[in-house]
């Protein structure tokens, strides 16, 4: 229930400042967007194309599973909420490649993520610093990259 905790953190301040707010529903939060379907938050469901909503976000929340490498790619500052105890080990998801890793999300108080909201929002340098950090890292060739290093690995384990 992360989503339900950002947006019970965040929709006062994103109502009040006239932010706009996209929120990505997937199959299992038919009760979420009922309870927040209305004129304070676009909500997509089920899309096949999320990289066309995180590309036009000047921020985003996520947990530290894939989508934190498209956010990367897309270069998008994010603000993370680990969904568990696994993921709190996810490296990539760190201040070192560009993102605010809040750590374990169920532990989090409303106050936390606004905080964090509002850190990004009136701190262009962070933002532009995330992004920074996230363009370093070629994540566009990814595919070829992988289908490489096991044509490698395979190649060499034929030789054995």
């Amino acid at each position: 229930n992360l989503t339900e905790r950002v947006l019970e953190a965040i929709s006062d301040f994103s109502h009040d400042n006239k932010i706009k707010i996209t929120v990505i529903l997937g199959l299992g939060a038919k009760e979420l967007e009922k309870k927040y379907l209305s004129e304070k938050f676009e909500i997509v469901r089920d899309t096949k194309r999320i990289s066309y909503y995180l590309s036009k976000a000047d921020v985003a929340f996520s947990s530290a599973g894939r989508t934190i490498y498209e956010l990367a790619s897309l270069q998008v500052p994010s603000i993370i909420l680990c969904q568990n105890e696994r993921e709190l080990t996810h490296v990539f998801a760190t201040k070192e490649f560009g993102f605010l890793n809040l750590g374990l999300g169920s532990i989090l108080g409303p106050d936390e993520i606004l905080f964090a909201l509002k850190s990004l929002i009136n701190n262009v340098k962070i933002r532009k610093d995330m992004k920074s950090k996230m363009a370093s890292h070629n994540l566009s060739s990814g595919r070829k990259r992988v289908a490489a290093v096991i044509k490698t690995v395979c190649s060499e384990s034929i030789h054995i």
